[in-house]
């Protein structure tokens, strides 16, 4: 999905399958024009037997919308001239101030934690799963904008957050359960 993580516009994305796993794969559709080469197009010979061996075969026909690969290739250029590597230890360093900051006595992570599993995706709950609610709302009250997934509190930093943003988006999910100061 190249509307992810390479923020691209939607309806853009690939999908690479190794060759001997798409072998193996029972595909039951073909598209006229994605299956034929050139000379098969322009022939006015009768249409022989194609082999459906190339990735080509799983193409689907819809009105083409070439308009949305120029802003992903410039997505996608603008992460290339970044350097993809510096891009995702960005990103963990992000969700690694997050998993640090959280108050883990209020609440706990549904997404890994430890650095060789985790992605960019953060998932977390309350103690108490029924305060996730009022939680995200108090995040989108601030202008914190996560997603309530599955009854959970979702973020997903990423190389356009600011580590100015991550460390508000703690002080305001901490917030939460802050005990009101009394003024003598």
């Amino acid at each position: 999905a190249g509307y992810k993580w390479l923020c691209g516009p939607y309806a853009t994305g690939f999908c690479w399958i190794r060759p001997e796993v798409r072998q193996r794969l029972q595909y039951n559709h073909a598209y006229w024009q994605a299956v034929l080469n050139e000379s098969q197009l322009n022939s006015v010979e009768p249409i022989s037997d194609f082999e459906l061996t190339s990735a080509r075969h799983y193409d689907m026909f819809a009105t083409a919308n070439f308009f949305n690969y120029l802003p992903w290739h410039a997505s996608v250029t603008y992460f290339e001239k970044l350097g993809m590597e510096k891009v995702a230890q960005y990103n963990q360093q992000l969700v690694g101030m997050i998993i640090d900051g959280v108050d883990k006595s209020h609440f706990s992570f549904i997404s890994p934690t430890e650095p060789d599993q985790r992605t960019n995706l953060v998932v977390l709950t309350c103690q108490n799963p029924e305060q996730n609610e009022a939680v995200f709302n108090r995040l989108k009250e601030a202008g914190i904008f996560g997603a309530f997934w599955k009854g959970n509190i979702r973020v997903s930093p990423h190389i356009h957050n600011t580590r100015n943003e991550i460390d508000r988006f703690i002080r305001v999910i901490n917030s939460f359960f802050a005990e009101p100061k009394v003024s003598a």
